[in-house]
């Protein structure tokens, strides 16, 4: 199939925050790097004080045209900031779900507001995200393995980029296109 179209409707379900910027010098591209991360969404959790919210990606493009044929090449460098996996036991994402109505001696003491409920299953679900595309990875890497261990048959195996939206935006990263 056609890369290029999914990496289309991949960037438009996904990128928040996405920008396509030319850049002329390695210093430039030094400072978008750093603007990136400077946008990213981090909190902290029991396990870690600035924990990513999410994955990011830079993605850069050399486009080089030779001088005597007019050919153009264009050579792509992807660079992931993975948000690490969390166990929701060990980062607390889910207690605060538990606390939602407090009370002594069978009365009432406080009760989460909605808001507060639903920065709680934000970061619940932030969680989640993250750890559902690191498992995607992880399947298109073993996948992509088993078709290198297989030769020639191994176009038969399958390569499960599709199955999220992270997975989606490196195929070209791991299907030879970078």
């Amino acid at each position: 199939d056609d890369g290029a179209d999914n990496h289309f409707h991949a960037h438009r379900w996904v990128l928040e925050g996405r920008a396509d910027v030319p850049v002329g010098s390695a210093e430039e591209a030094l400072r978008l790097i750093a603007q990136g991360d400077g946008c990213k969404r981090k909190a902290a959790t029991a396990m870690n004080e600035r924990s990513s919210r999410a994955h990011a990606l830079f993605i850069l493009s050399l486009v080089q045209t030779d001088v005597d044929t007019g050919v153009e090449r264009t050579t792509r460098l992807f660079l992931a900031d993975l948000g690490g996996s969390e166990k929701l036991t060990k980062s607390q994402a889910a207690d605060d779900f538990k606390s939602h109505v407090v009370t002594i001696g069978g009365e009432e003491v406080s009760r989460l507001t909605w808001a507060e409920y639903y920065a709680h299953r934000g970061r619940l679900q932030e969680s989640l995200n993250i750890n559902v595309g690191l498992f995607c990875l992880q399947r298109c890497i073993e996948s992509l393995l088993k078709r290198e261990a297989a030769g020639t048959d191994g176009q038969s195996v399958h390569v499960p980029f599709g199955d999220s939206k992270l997975t989606l935006l490196l195929k070209d990263a791991f299907s030879g296109g970078a």
